[in-house]
């Protein structure tokens, strides 16, 4: 929980530990950065308007260090455009201040999963590129190992390719 007011962030962290939350608190951006470098969270909940470093670059700097971390950011202040830069930038939502207990709860717990769900899907991504390679294709004849050397030296490429050729049954 990144929040430098005090009359905000004290009913907020006991609103969250009620629900069952352990909250790790920084009063600024540079210290929410310096707090995940030490200890792992699964959701940051920050303000947009903090000393120093804006909420903005938080999350610039957090999702680009911490990609399956989910970010929520908070303002007293909201605007589309801001809500927009945000959202680019990777945070899960965008509250807008004064919010209620209840739907900051929702907004906490969908943004948790929406992480959790991403980080399963790029474990499965990578697992299924592992697995589904052209090492795993067995073949006997010269020509299959010819195919197979043409699409190596092409997949990495960001094109279309188009192999023809004979069949020599």
């Amino acid at each position: 929980l990144v929040e430098d007011d005090d009359i905000f962030l004290r009913p907020l962290q006991r609103s969250l530990e009620v629900a069952g939350y352990d909250v790790l608190l920084a009063a600024s951006g540079e210290e929410a950065i310096d707090v995940l470098k030490h200890e792992d969270a699964d959701l940051m909940l920050t303000d947009k308007r903090l000393p120093g470093m804006d909420g903005v670059e938080v999350v610039r700097r957090v999702k680009a260090e911490h990609p399956d971390l989910a970010v929520v950011v908070m303002t007293a202040y909201g605007t589309i455009e801001s809500a927009v830069d945000s959202m680019r930038l990777g945070a899960a939502d965008y509250l807008v201040k004064p919010f209620e207990v209840p739907e900051l709860l929702i907004v906490v717990r969908n943004a948790i999963e929406l992480s959790e769900l991403r980080a399963a899907s790029r474990a499965t991504l990578r697992r299924n590129q592992e697995r589904f390679t052209l090492k795993n294709v067995l073949a006997r004849s010269g020509a299959m190992h010819e195919v197979f050397e043409l699409l190596r030296s092409v997949a990495d490429l960001d094109t279309t390719v188009l192999i023809y050729g004979e069949t020599g049954v």
